[in-house]
């Protein structure tokens, strides 16, 4: 995650903790479920959908293809050098007029607060106690089991 040199104090210098936090974003997309209505007569997947029509969509399945993404469900946070989200179907946080205005916050925060902990805590994931998605209006994850030590100052975390 954070590599010597990474620290909370900006988000220069955090890069691979950011590609981190996109590609827990981009497997585990809060935004499962989205709705979007058509403003003209459209046809989509061979279906005529008439104006009006809404459309159900799923980044969370989308972000999971590997016609997108090759070996979409490994947790590789190294995808990101060389893959540009603004040209793939990463939607975690929609996209177009509707795209959240707080994406660059939300991504800003989530950074420095991974950075933070792991600067000072090990977290190793239980044995036995996988995290489950919980599909409510967002997707949450259920509970996170994790054995956490103090980090010894001047080591990398265990990640």
């Amino acid at each position: 995650m954070a590599h010597p040199g990474e620290t909370p104090d900006t988000t220069e210098g955090l890069d691979l903790t950011g590609r981190v936090i996109r590609e827990a974003i981009r497997l585990y997309s809060p935004g499962w479920l989205l709705t979007r209505v058509t403003t003209t007569d459209t046809e989509l997947g061979g279906h005529r959908l008439p104006r009006g029509t809404t459309v159900v969509y799923s980044p969370y399945l989308l972000q999971r293809q590997d016609r997108y993404y090759p070996d979409p469900l490994r947790f590789d946070p190294d995808r990101w050098l060389a893959h540009d989200p603004r040209h793939s179907p990463f939607l975690a946080f929609g996209a177009g007029p509707r795209r959240c205005v707080g994406e660059e916050f939300g991504l800003t925060e989530s950074t420095l607060l991974l950075a933070t902990l792991i600067r000072r805590w090990n977290l190793t994931p239980v044995p036995g106690r996988p995290v489950r998605e919980v599909p409510l209006a967002t997707l949450r994850p259920g509970p996170v089991w994790m054995h956490t030590s103090e980090r010894i100052p001047d080591r990398p975390p265990n990640c």
